[in-house]
């Protein structure tokens, strides 16, 4: 029986670094959505206008996923008609994160003092950013697909390392036979995980 009482704090940490990267992968995949529901919002919005000079009717015609930035939206459309200023409405929006956020959401806090030119100049500049956007981002994916696989292939190595050590009789013996041998299986293991995770940190803001 296993009766090493240093695989237990391990087994904390572990947890506790496992429970926080998936926290920290929630929350980017759901900031890669709402940049994209940016984008699709930002490509609908100038032709909606183009057929209804309305903005709030340009705004209750887009067509994005379920999402928050879809609840942002709804939320300034709500404003909107309870003729609350554009500046007061286009407050929901602000916090979201992306560039495309951040111009839509001031382009509606002044839609009330541009003209129609300006404001058509404005959403032609937007759609073309985010036509910029999503190829750069079509283009960044491929390019990290690769990376990702690599940083994949050795975490899969060191962890097939790790069970090793710690299964294999003789080495578990060896690491774990005195404390410098324990802190150094323990420091071992920190730096190879931090080392992964801040790799796969690098890779998800490139991301």
């Amino acid at each position: 029986a296993v009766r090493d009482y240093l695989l237990s704090p391990l087994m904390v940490l572990f947890g506790g670094l496992v429970i926080a990267w998936l926290d920290f992968q929630a929350r980017q995949k759901e900031v890669e959505k709402v940049n994209e529901d940016a984008e699709i919002a930002a490509l609908q919005v100038r032709s909606l206008l183009q057929v209804d000079r309305s903005l709030l009717n340009a705004l209750n015609g887009i067509q994005i996923p379920e999402g928050t930035l879809k609840r942002s939206l709804q939320q300034v459309i709500a404003r909107l008609q309870m003729h609350q200023p554009p500046e007061e409405a286009a407050r929901s929006l602000q916090g979201l994160p992306g560039n495309i956020t951040a111009r839509l959401s001031a382009l509606i806090a002044n839609s009330a003092r541009i003209t129609d030119e300006l404001q058509a100049s404005l959403l032609l500049t937007l759609e073309q950013e985010a036509h910029r956007q999503k190829l750069l981002r079509s283009k960044i994916r491929q390019t990290l697909a690769l990376v990702r696989g690599t940083i994949r292939l050795l975490q899969g190595a060191t962890a097939a390392a790790l069970a090793f050590v710690l299964l294999s009789p003789t080495w578990r013996t060896f690491f774990l036979q005195d404390i410098p041998h324990r802190t150094l299986m323990t420091a071992l293991t920190i730096c190879a995980v931090i080392a992964s995770l801040y790799f796969e940190y690098e890779v998800y803001q490139m991301g």
